[in-house]
């Protein structure tokens, strides 16, 4: 490992004083709970949604607010830094920080370029040594596929994705006003793109994250041999996102094996760049309990390879664009829940479906202005069916209530029902 790089990444242990991040993410107050812990600190997620500036936020945190010495803190950014010296095995990794006598704290980015880092962590793990390890990844594939060794008991594992809603609003962006949900919902919530000062630089940051994303990921880590079909793919499904995905369709559509598209599937879910969500399905001969829906997990994307950029009252696609950011909202505020959709073979269909712990919660989503609360015959057929805990119409602009039997639907607005 070539020293002055490592003292670049690692500015503290020099003295300097590292820039507090312009937007703070809500999962640093979670993570400050599990500094004192002996897990090993798993953090993934998408490239450019901020794992290495959480890593020094962490960092700061550490020092400022928790009195460690920086030189008992190393990084080693496997992104930009050959490290495959000091991290080849837990005795080569205390051959350079030294047997410590005091917790030190080893932070690891991108570690699913590490040939065996389930091996690696385990090693340094069972040491018992006072070594917290932080360790981020861009591909829950990479992180699968090469952590062999089962870290049960010594793992914690975090999700980081775009800033949520309540992290957009608290970023230092000017012009803020009752139209400002149109702009996440237009250009997406990767931090450097939220904070980028004018359109043409937003449009630019997301088209070098996609060639970043294909290049290193689908090309080169993945190996995927045609990358003209998977751009081809990608772009078609950016225009399903909120809808049903027929692979067939696409198989036919594209002249290609249904197994090869399913295989792509994976791998963007794998990093993170679309969810798959299931169908609810409690009587698989009446409902439909095979094909999936698609969502993005950042608009910006989704926008870039789709639609386009154009202006909102003119969109074609607001009821997919508002069924993802509800989607990216049940996700944050229901962690531990099963989110699925409901949908008969008569066409009888619920957007959202949560079931958290067995307690059902039911969720339509209406891209439009509604005047009076009205129940449209999916929702009342899940209601009669079912009989959910709560039952919620997330529309543009009625805040409201109605009976169905015995249950009162609550219409609430958009975007206020995700402040809550």
């Amino acid at each position: 490992m070539d020293k002055r790089f490592f003292d670049i990444k690692n500015p503290w242990r020099s003295g300097l004083k590292l820039p507090s991040p312009l937007i703070r993410r809500d999962i640093l107050d979670h993570l400050s709970q599990w500094l004192s812990n002996d897990e090993v600190m798993v953090i993934y997620g998408p490239r450019r949604v901020g794992k290495s500036t959480l890593f020094q936020s962490i960092i700061d945190e550490l020092i400022r607010r928790q009195s460690v010495t920086p030189d008992s803190i190393y990084l080693f950014d496997l992104d930009t830094l050959d490290c495959s010296d000091v991290l080849a095995s837990p005795s080569a990794l205390i051959d350079f920080i030294g047997v410590p006598d005091q917790r030190v704290f080893v932070f690891i980015d991108e570690i699913q370029r590490m040939q065996n880092p389930g091996l690696f962590l385990k090693g340094v793990f069972d040491l018992g040594l006072p070594i917290k390890l932080f360790v981020s990844g861009s591909s829950s594939l990479g992180i699968r596929m090469k952590v062999r060794e089962s870290l049960s008991g010594r793992k914690r594992v975090v999700r980081l994705g775009g800033l949520s809603w309540t992290e957009f609003m608290r970023a230092p962006i000017t012009g803020k006003d009752e139209r400002t949900w149109q702009n996440y919902l237009t250009y997406g919530a990767y931090p450097a793109v939220v904070l980028a000062p004018n359109v043409a630089e937003k449009r630019r940051l997301l088209l070098e994250y996609l060639e970043s994303y294909l290049d290193r990921d689908i090309d080169s880590f993945l190996r995927v041999d045609r990358m003209d079909l998977f751009r081809e793919f990608l772009q078609l499904l950016s225009f399903q996102s909120g809808s049903l995905v027929n692979l067939n369709e696409f198989a036919s559509t594209m002249q290609v094996s249904r197994d090869t598209l399913r295989r792509y599937l994976s791998y963007l879910e794998e990093t993170f760049l679309v969810r798959r969500l299931l169908p609810f399905a409690r009587n698989p001969r009446k409902e439909i309990s095979k094909m999936p829906k698609v969502y993005f997990t950042d608009f910006g994307w989704c926008n870039l390879l789709g639609a386009g950029f154009g202006d909102w009252d003119t969109r074609t696609d607001r009821g997919g664009l508002l069924e993802t950011a509800v989607e990216h909202w049940l996700r944050d505020s229901f962690p531990l829940a099963q989110i699925r959709f409901w949908r008969t073979q008569a066409k009888a269909e619920v957007d959202f479906v949560v079931d958290d712990g067995g307690s059902l919660h039911a969720f339509e989503v209406k891209a439009k202005n509604l005047n009076k609360p009205g129940i449209g015959r999916g929702l009342r057929s899940f209601i009669n069916k079912y009989q959910p805990e709560s039952a919620t119409v997330i529309n543009l602009s009625l805040e409201s209530q109605v009976k169905v039997q015995d249950m009162q639907v609550e219409f609430v607005t958009f975007p206020k029902c995700m402040e809550n």
